[in-house]
């Protein structure tokens, strides 16, 4: 049996529907912005291990140790 909403009852779902819609266009706006910056942040730090692996590689292959050390402690 098909359920009947007064106007007043409807509008009310709207609205609120409405925004609801609204704020999550802000939420995706917003992680847009910040995938975009840890994109570009992301394209830079490539660059620099480039840079270094190729002119330091002693430097380089110390860090990476360290790295993976640091990785190993947060993970365990």
């Amino acid at each position: 049996m098909a359920r009947h909403y007064n106007k007043t009852t409807y509008d009310s779902v709207i609205e609120l529907k409405t925004y609801e819609v609204e704020a999550l266009r802000k939420e995706i706006k917003s992680l847009k912005e910040r995938l975009k910056k840890s994109d570009m942040m992301l394209l830079w730090y490539n660059d620099f291990v480039d840079l270094v692996q190729d002119n330091y590689n002693n430097i380089y292959n110390s860090a990476c140790e360290f790295a993976d050390e640091r990785e190993h402690l947060t993970l365990n």
